[in-house]
């Protein structure tokens, strides 16, 4: 009979990928979800038939569970590791909507370190829960350029530099189940089969790990471990959020100056406008008192003209006159 533990932060899919596997609706009370049933949050252990293999499904809390009671939550798990004797695999659940090590997954990690050294990793695989394989899903991450390579190599960096993994030492595989697949899509069946099988495959080459008699030493050892990642996880988010300030301060601040220097653009070019249309409104007024000038000429040119034409008129008539008054003299004599 094979044994996973599975381990992962609330919410990352754990009891639904067990109601799965089991042949179960994913919302199965076979194991709890945490969003329903508040006994989600204890250490369970379910033994389910899948395909020809039983195997015994261990649901763990993880530490972000919000009673906060992470002590009792370690001595449960212990106790029930204990009872059961070994492991098989370890099952690292990530939703992989946002597929990182969370402070849960990185202080369980810890705390299977601590009680079955550094071979643990060679029973670790990552599930990668909520990566569909239906066309829109697919798409999505084609365009993104996500696929599961490139997932599993960058949680196998985060675990090098957290130091649970030995740099250059063999990558932890992974599975990508899909625990929400429709069951009537042939292409989302087939990847689903798929990846269970390969999670089955590496269950069966599996070599157990042996869960020993811990001292009380031990197991407050690892509490204090959980503790301390716990609280270094707080000071991260706490520098993270300082970080954020002080980038969205700076952002404003060049926001600021920005708007700033728009402002005193557009005051400039208003104040280019206002000149360009004074500029046109002295020139469009020369224009109109040249035109008005050039008509007053052209009127008294005209008057000129008409002038001279009378005066011409005049002149030709008075000739006439004499003409006629020298013709009638003669004529007389």
């Amino acid at each position: 009979m094979g044994i996973i533990v599975l381990i992962g932060s609330t919410g990352s899919g754990k009891s639904t990928l067990c109601n799965v596997l089991a042949g179960r609706r994913h919302n199965d009370h076979l194991c709890p979800v945490s969003e329903v049933f508040a006994d989600a949050f204890d250490t369970t252990s379910n033994t389910i038939q899948c395909d020809d293999k039983v195997i015994t499904m261990v649901n763990t809390p993880g530490f972000d569970d919000p009673s906060g009671n992470d002590t009792t939550n370690i001595s449960n798990m212990v106790t029930v590791l204990k009872a059961l004797g070994h492991i098989d695999i370890l099952l690292v659940v990530i939703n992989g909507q946002t597929p990182r090590l969370e402070t849960s997954n990185i202080a369980m990690l810890l705390v299977f370190k601590a009680m079955f050294g550094d071979q643990f990793l060679k029973n670790t695989i990552f599930e990668i829960t909520r990566w569909g394989y239906d066309q829109r899903s697919t798409k999505i991450r084609g365009r993104s350029k996500e696929s599961e390579e490139q997932c599993l190599e960058q949680l196998n960096e985060r675990l090098e530099a957290l130091k649970l993994k030995p740099v250059g030492s063999k990558s932890v595989p992974g599975v990508f189940i899909d625990s929400l697949y429709n069951n009537s899509n042939e292409h989302e069946l087939t990847m689903f089969n798929n990846e269970r099988g390969k999670l089955l495959a590496h269950l069966e080459q599996s070599i157990s790990l042996t869960c020993k008699d811990f001292t009380a030493v031990e197991i407050d050892g690892i509490k204090a471990q959980v503790a301390v990642v716990k609280h270094v996880a707080k000071l991260r988010l706490y520098a993270d959020e300082l970080e954020r300030n002080i980038v969205l301060e700076k952002e404003a601040a060049l926001m600021a100056v920005v708007r700033a220097a728009q402002e005193e653009e557009r005051r400039r070019k208003e104040e280019e406008a206002r000149l360009i249309a004074e500029e046109l409104a002295r020139q469009a007024a020369e224009v109109a008192r040249i035109e008005e000038a050039r008509r007053r000429a052209e009127e008294e040119a005209r008057d000129l003209a008409e002038q001279y034409r009378i005066e011409e008129w005049a002149r030709a008539e008075k000739a006439e006159t004499t003409d006629r008054k020298a013709t009638l003299v003669e004529l007389l004599l």
